[in-house]
């Protein structure tokens, strides 16, 4: 039986794989903010509970932050950035 090539299938085209990228880009600048916050946290040794009272949160919203099971977003996110600020301010880090 002699050998037939077959027509190459176009490729998938799956809208919904190119929406959850955009999201995954969208929220990655979130993402680094907590990781950056967790490690100065881990830097200064505080305790989770340590640092959400320091940020004014309950312990339960900043667990849900640091293991990535939710995102903070407009107030939660402000005051993330405002924090991390204020900890490159207190070692004398410009951020230069």
């Amino acid at each position: 039986m002699p050998y037939t090539s077959q027509p190459a299938e176009p490729p998938f085209h799956d809208p919904l794989s190119e929406h959850r990228l955009a999201m995954l880009e969208r929220k990655e600048p979130t993402r680094r903010l907590v990781r950056d916050v967790i490690a100065i946290r881990r830097l200064r040794k505080l305790s989770q509970a340590a640092l959400a009272d320091e940020l004014g949160v309950s312990k339960r919203t900043w667990q849900e932050w640091e293991q990535g099971r939710r995102l903070p977003s407009g107030v939660g996110r402000a005051l993330l950035e405002r924090w991390a600020s204020e900890q490159a301010e207190w070692s004398g880090d410009s951020g230069d």
